[in-house]
């Protein structure tokens, strides 16, 4: 802007000028290099910091959103699969592991060592596990997840703000003798403690999992610390009964985090059904007189069936509609084992055709006069309705084999004998037990030495003829001893501040005969401390910026947070404008702008609205919708099948044609194009040498059946196939399609 100035002044630049021209445009030029001044560094200060704000806030929201993920998936996905997969496998849920034990020790992730036993009562204090009175007149053990039993990793069993998940298990389903799954011992409430299982309707849950979320309430840290909770300071309808660890009753609740009496940030899961069908647990016995890890069993006695009908109901233990086959155990001697019941015998493929070609099994089996031999023969086969008898019938597997079936030509089928173990001598504690010595191939045998009560027990397994470790558990020695002490700081966070002031002592001592390492308090100098604490948060709906700022206060008398007190607030509702793109609907090319404007008409300190509501959008004048959003046809091509008996590819095409430039186009759907679909060639039965499932095609190899099969009509398409290659045999084959 210009300057004035009187006379006398402009005669003194005049003089300055004319002097000392050079001399002034330098200073002038060096002032001007300096750099920013005051003002200009306050704004750039100003704008770096909301920039850092806005990152550090973005950072933040993605480690809580992380953090989150992390125990959903652990608690959900990881920990309930390895659990309910287990259940199948042994048919029995597994124990709890301690919450307490230290990170390498030997009980940290494995089921507690008394194997759930009913007549112990094991506390968290003494053992890392809780147990506390049913629903069912039965148990719960509450203790941390077995992850090493569960084959999981350690991670898994850990949510994401650092805390090892909890485990809570109803223990009369922790063992097979008294597994029964409509005796779940757990309740489960919703947040107004309404029954979600009543052990009537719905059953009582077998087991459940749950992260104590972001406030850590009731938490044992990944390293075992924790344990000394803060459920007193909530309402019995929060997570209070979730992390109080006396009772069977638990409550999964919607997200809250209103820092008030009924809160549950807990993540659980829970489940109260399992399979019908179940691996039972490997037993060292072995069979003939143990349980073989091959078998399989269903979890009740209820009738199966396979292959039945939608309206059938199977009318026997198992009732199958399919091809069965059964092999006999040669380890076991009963004479039972492998026996199929049936009223007829039908070759393949006669039912399906429509042409059954059955006869009574009852005819092989002795009960018909017609189908005995004369004294001194023995019948070898059936042919054309009549058995075949010959005076002498020897078959024999070779030296070292056994037989283990029949092939379709009445020949037996032999095979090498399993791999045995020898009676290895084995060294455990420093003393000598011998493994078994009529073990096969895959048997298991254990060994035990060491402390009385928690003896070292080594299970081995006959593997490729000789024996390998498989696993191990217990003690060789034992000492009570105390391995260290601690000072430790009385100073508790919580939501009122530190609650207290000074020091303990305790010790780390060891425990026998199971070995567990504990925590002892030896001496106290713990005070209480009236604190404070004090927090802001964000204003409410209506305001544009600003903080509300809360404290509250811990009463050393209750030992108890007071409420949460509103002290002061900053809030104010200041206008603004909002923008945002948007893409044309489908069919249209371009994008388009819209904006909404927030409005405080009551002054910075009232409430403020959204012009147009909260979802008041307009389209910005002359960058909007109708300036920007042009109608764009196209055409594409469908495949579709070809009718019913016929083969190729169909096609269809649609047209989107505009009628109006300012809307999407419409859709025009022209016929079918059949060109593409032609009648497939004749199928014809073609006899290869079949293998599989013990059967040979042995007549007619090579030859071209002239009848048709009954496969699909497809070129190229092979399935097995029957057809009498003459009037008085059929053969197995491959329908081959021509």
């Amino acid at each position: 802007m210009p300057v004035k100035m009187n006379f006398k002044e402009r005669k003194m630049v005049t003089i300055m000028t004319t002097n000392k021209s050079k001399s002034a445009k330098s200073k002038c030029q060096n002032k001007r290099q300096l750099g920013f001044t005051l003002v200009e560094m306050a704004i750039v200060m100003m704008i770096v910091g909301l920039v850092i704000g806005s990152v550090a806030q973005l950072y933040k929201q993605r480690i809580a959103y992380i953090q989150d993920q992390d125990t959903k998936e652990n608690v959900r996905d990881d920990v309930t699969a390895a659990i309910n997969n287990f259940v199948d496998t042994y048919g029995r849920y597994p124990c709890p592991a301690s919450l307490t034990a230290a990170r390498g020790s030997a009980t940290y992730g494995r089921e507690s060592a008394d194997d759930c036993d009913p007549g112990n009562n094991l506390t968290i204090a003494a053992n890392g596990i809780e147990t506390v009175a049913g629903l069912n007149a039965a148990r719960v053990r509450i203790g941390a997840v077995p992850f090493l039993e569960l084959n999981l990793r350690e991670q898994d069993t850990i949510d994401g703000y650092g805390n090892r998940i909890i485990y809570a298990v109803s223990e009369n389903l922790t063992r097979q003798t008294t597994f029964d799954p409509d005796f779940g011992q757990i309740e489960l409430l919703d947040e107004n403690r309404n029954a979600i299982t009543d052990g009537a309707g719905v059953p009582y849950a077998h087991y459940v999992v749950f992260s104590t979320g972001k406030n850590s309430e009731g938490a044992f840290s990944a390293a075992g610390a924790g344990g000394a909770n803060t459920c007193d300071v909530l309402a019995i309808n929060g997570e209070g009964e979730n992390c109080d660890y006396d009772d069977a009753t638990f409550i999964t609740a919607p997200l809250s985090q209103g820092e008030n009496a009924n809160d549950n940030d807990d993540i659980i899961a829970y489940s109260n059904a399992i399979a019908r069908w179940q691996t039972p647990e490997e037993d060292p016995a072995g069979p003939p007189v143990g349980v073989d890890p091959n078998d399989i069993v269903t979890s009740d006695d209820t009738l199966v069936g396979f292959g039945v009908g939608i309206a059938d109901n199977p009318e026997e233990e198992i009732d199958i509609a399919g091809v069965v086959r059964a092999q006999d155990d040669p380890y076991t001697t009963s004479i039972e084992e492998g026996a199929i019941l049936s009223d007829n015998i039908c070759s393949h493929g006669s039912i399906a055709a429509g042409t059954p070609n059955c006869f009574a099994s009852s005819l092989i089996g002795g009960e018909d006069a017609l189908m005995a031999c004369p004294a001194g023969q023995y019948m070898v086969g059936i042919e054309n309705g009549k058995i075949q008898c010959k005076d002498e019938f020897i078959q024999a597997c070779p030296p070292g084999y056994i037989m283990e079936g029949f092939n379709s030509d009445g020949s037996i089928k032999c095979d090498d004998l399993p791999l045995r173990c020898a009676g290895e001598p084995v060294d455990i504690c420093g003393e000598t037990r011998t493994l078994r010595s009529d073990a096969v191939e895959g048997d298991f045998d254990t060994v035990s030495a060491g402390v009385a009560g928690n003896p070292k027990r080594i299970t081995y397994q006959c593997r490729n003829g000789a024996w390998e470790r498989y696993s191990e558990t217990g003690l060789c020695s034992c000492a009570e001893d105390v391995l260290r002490t601690q000072t430790k700081s009385c100073g508790q966070s919580s939501q009122c501040g530190s609650r207290f002031s000074g020091t303990y002592e305790r010790e780390l001592v060891r425990s026998c005969p199971s070995g567990k390492l504990v925590w002892q308090t030896t001496s106290s100098a713990c005070s209480c401390i009236e604190s404070v604490k004090t927090w802001s948060g964000g204003c409410p709906s209506g305001f544009t910026e600003g903080r509300t700022y809360y404290k509250r206060e811990h009463n050393c008398t209750t030992q108890k947070c007071g409420p949460t007190i509103t002290t002061h607030n900053t809030c104010k509702c200041k206008p603004f404008r909002n923008e945002r793109a948007r893409w044309c609907p489908s069919g249209m090319t371009g994008k388009y702008k819209q904006e909404r404007f927030f409005d405080c008409h009551n002054g910075e300190d009232k409430k403020g609205k959204w012009r147009f509501g909260n979802s008041g959008y307009k389209d910005v004048p002359g960058n909007g919708y109708a300036e920007n959003c042009v109608c764009k046809p196209s055409t594409s091509t469908v495949k579709k099948s070809c009718p019913v008996g016929q083969i190729g590819d169909a096609w269809q095409k649609i047209d989107y044609v505009c009628d109006f430039a300012d809307k999407p186009p419409r859709k025009v759907t022209n016929p079918i194009d059949y060109s593409g679909c032609s009648v497939p060639p004749p199928v014809v039965c073609r006899w290869d040498n079949f293998q599989g499932n013990g059967e040979t095609a042995s007549a007619g190899v090579g030859k071209t059946h002239k009848g048709e099969c009954d496969c699909d009509a497809e070129k190229g398409d092979v399935k097995l196939c029957s057809k009498g290659i003459n009037p008085t045999k059929f053969e197995l084959g491959v329908c081959t399609c021509q």
